[in-house]
């Protein structure tokens, strides 16, 4: 196998797993209609107005094409952060 037809294998794979987790937020953005609500004076709405607030389909796909699109603004945790979540969890 050359490194053309290899990197060729390795895009239709990431694609592959794209469109399976594409299911999956379909599923979930189905299952959230049906009971993920917020109150908005006396009436009840959902969450989320469209499917696209809830999975951003396009950003995951320009991220397979052009990988350096993915990295954003990774905030480290401090040691002090990394305190205040095991003490929020009990433990």
């Amino acid at each position: 196998m050359t490194q053309y037809e290899f990197h060729m294998y390795l895009l239709a794979y990431q694609i592959k797993a794209q469109e399976a987790e594409l299911l999956s937020a379909k599923q979930a953005w189905f299952n959230q209609l049906a009971k993920a609500t917020k109150k908005v004076g006396k009436e009840m709405r959902s969450a989320y107005k469209s499917f696209d607030d809830f999975y951003d389909n396009s950003k995951v796909y320009k991220n397979i094409f052009e990988p350096q699109a993915e990295k954003e603004n990774v905030r480290k945790l401090t040691i002090a952060d990394m305190n205040r979540r095991i003490n929020s969890k009990g433990g």
